[in-house]
This record gives C-alpha cells, structure tokens and sequence, in this order.
C-alpha cells in the first residue's frame, strides 16, 4: 500500500509541470515578498533548442495566466517562445500568489509581434496559460547585454 501510495505521489509531482528542469545558471532566486517565493527564470540562444539567430530590436511584457509552478511553466514558455527563432531572450518572473506572472520578451520585430507570441503563449500545453495583458517597452540594448550576461 506504501509503494502504491509512492508511486501516485511521484507521478502526480512529475505530471504537474512539463518541465522540472532547473539550471542553476538561469535560476536566480530573489527572496521572499510579502510570504511568496519570487523566481526569475531566464534563457540565452545557447539554451534554446535552435540556436537563434534573432537580433532583438524590440521589448514586450506578458502578463499571463494559468502559470502554476516556477520552473516547469516557465520553462515550457521560454522554450516555446525559442523555437520561433524570432527571440533572442526571455525572462520570466513567477510569484506565487500572483494571478498573473510577468515574461518580458525581447525579439526581432522583422520576425515576429506581440500578437503572433501571445498566440503561441495561449497554445503551449493545450491551452493552459491564458495572455490577460500585453504591454509594449522601450527596448533598451544595454539592459538586454547586461541580462544576457
């Protein structure tokens, strides 16, 4: 009965997220606020699974829904987000007790907009983040140099 009841709570933890994976180099825990854990979650081209070729010229900030766990959907998002070879980062900050979490994306304009990476944000896992604000930001090159380092 213990190895039946072992085996549900290990798959029930593996099937939370799609992606539990934690680099140590993209991980930067900021504390806690107000009680919850805040977590930035970046990516580089080197940790794309193409490796992308994108030069961003543009910023826009996600405000998305549905994100339960600070690693997993995080990581489907940026990976999801990569694959369009039109990003050259992404950072994601996750604080549990919020409804939304904030994803700043940097990418090519000539490649993409914020509409087609709202699009592909609402079909990662079937369907369950949920983009509820989108907001365009100044892009400022010496603040992407300075995260990508």
């Amino acid at each position: 009965m213990k190895a039946l009841l072992l085996n549900l709570s290990i798959i029930l933890i593996w099937t939370s997220c799609t992606n539990n994976k934690q680099n140590p180099s993209t991980a930067n825990t900021q504390g806690k606020k107000k009680g919850a854990n805040v977590v930035n979650v970046t990516t580089s081209p080197a940790l794309s699974p193409q490796k992308s070729t994108a030069k961003a010229n543009a910023t826009v900030q996600f405000q998305v829904s549905g994100m339960v766990c600070k690693m997993g959907c995080g990581g489907a998002i940026k990976k999801e987000l990569a694959a369009t070879g039109a990003v050259e980062y992404v950072d994601v900050s996750f604080e549990e007790d919020l409804p939304a979490q904030a994803i700043v994306v940097y990418y090519d304009a000539k490649k993409t907009d914020p509409v087609k990476l709202t699009e592909r944000i609402e079909a990662i896992n079937d369907g369950d983040f949920s983009v509820v604000g989108v907001r365009k930001e100044p892009f400022d090159a010496k603040t992407l140099q300075a995260l990508m380092k």
